[in-house]
């Protein structure tokens, strides 16, 4: 639904960062390759351990996407909630930093 898209980026302009969890791919790969293209924001991939595996989209976008951080995969929410300020805050806050500073160097 294109609406519900438009509404997903006008968000993603605001964030500082996006996380997105691909535990069900289906629903998020369309909105998370127009963030990654259209946005400069850090995006930060999570998958839960036992689901499918990481969608071949977002190697590709790391090809040519700084933005995009690498895959967390979480065992459960436990996990993923001990690991969320350390593995995936962090490293988004630094993400937005380093294309902050690139911006402003050209």
């Amino acid at each position: 639904n294109r609406s519900f898209i438009e509404t997903v980026m006008t968000v993603a302009h605001m964030a500082y960062f996006v996380i997105g969890d691909f535990t069900n791919a289906r629903i998020i790969l369309q909105e998370a390759t127009e963030i990654v293209k259209g946005v400069a924001v850090p995006f930060a991939p999570i998958l839960r351990m036992g689901s499918d595996f990481e969608p071949i989209t977002l190697s590709d976008l790391r090809v040519n996407h700084r933005s995009l951080l690498e895959t967390f995969i979480y065992d459960d929410e436990r996990h993923l909630m001990e690991n969320l300020q350390n593995r995936i805050i962090n490293p988004a806050i630094e993400k937005e930093k380093e294309l902050r500073s690139l911006r402003q160097n050209i």
